[in-house]
């Protein structure tokens, strides 16, 4: 028996189940068209193994009137992005240092692929905003010239938001796997920091309460810092894939405030690389 209709993303359905009182989210495909994709995902999920995070169990998959779905374990819990406006600063440090290893443990190769598939996805976005302002035309000269070999090629969750990790009895979980043009840890890192460090989601709020905004600088920290002393090499990586994501949003902005904010946000990644290149 469906429960109720949640939120869902890519235009997916996404359903609670109540069977015999076993809970269960269904996810549901938008098209037809969109089956491979939302496949890839289960799969990225399925498929997916950490001694450090966890995933809700894939439970069954099929087609219901040509789209394709895919039964999940529910957690009842909280986001971190939720948590994080009230969280104690030593539980912060316990789930970057989770969120931290976990990271490093997804490992991969510098790969030349990285080369072609960012320099392709950089291609397209000119074409997409050849008539923007300048300093998005900055961005993208920065984008271009950027030597992307040294980004390791391996597995990723691919849209690692701070709503997409949920706490479920102490531990953390992730949800919402997302197929990538490049799967590195380095992206993930950079989705964490467009919320963390540029408060995406916070983007259509007038003011953020200022507990939220010291645990997310908090947290954007002890995550930098972890990096740092593990792969120091890699920060350079990350701000420039930072600035690649937010560039990334702009072919779908249709509202004058939500540029506004991508624009302040992508100058301000521009002096993080600026700042990190004079090191």
């Amino acid at each position: 028996m469906q429960i109720t209709n949640m939120s869902g993303f890519s235009g997916c359905k996404v359903l609670l189940y109540d069977d015999e009182n076993l809970l269960f989210v269904r996810k549901i495909s938008g098209s037809i068209e969109y089956n491979n994709r939302l496949q890839l995902q289960m799969e990225k999920q399925k498929n997916f193994k950490s001694a450090f995070v966890g995933v809700p169990a894939i439970i069954d998959s099929g087609f219901d009137n040509g789209l394709f779905y895919f039964d999940m374990e529910f957690l009842q819990g909280i986001t971190l992005a939720e948590k994080l406006k009230t969280m104690r600063v030593g539980d912060i440090h316990k789930y970057v240092e989770i969120l931290g290893e976990f990271l490093f443990e997804q490992g991969g190769n510098n790969s030349e692929m990285a080369v072609e598939s960012f320099g392709r996805k950089i291609d397209q976005l000119s074409n997409d905003l050849k008539n923007k302002n300048e300093t998005v035309c900055e961005a993208l000269g920065l984008l271009k010239k950027h030597d992307w070999k040294m980004l390791p090629c391996g597995t990723c969750h691919g849209d690692l938001t701070l709503e997409n990790i949920i706490i479920h009895d102490g531990n953390l979980y992730l949800i919402d796997f997302l197929d990538s043009f490049f799967d590195s840890w380095v992206l993930d890192v950079a989705t964490m920091l467009q919320d963390a460090r540029c408060l995406w989601s916070f983007r259509n709020n007038d003011k953020v309460n200022n507990n939220t905004l010291v645990r997310m600088m908090i947290f954007n920290d002890l995550l930098l810092d972890f990096i740092k002393n593990k792969q120091p090499d890699k920060m350079i990586d990350i701000y420039f894939a930072l600035l690649l994501k937010l560039v990334r949003i702009l072919p779908y902005c249709n509202d004058d405030k939500t540029e506004l904010f991508l624009n302040e946000k992508i100058g301000m990644v521009m002096k993080m690389i600026e700042k990190e290149d004079q090191l």
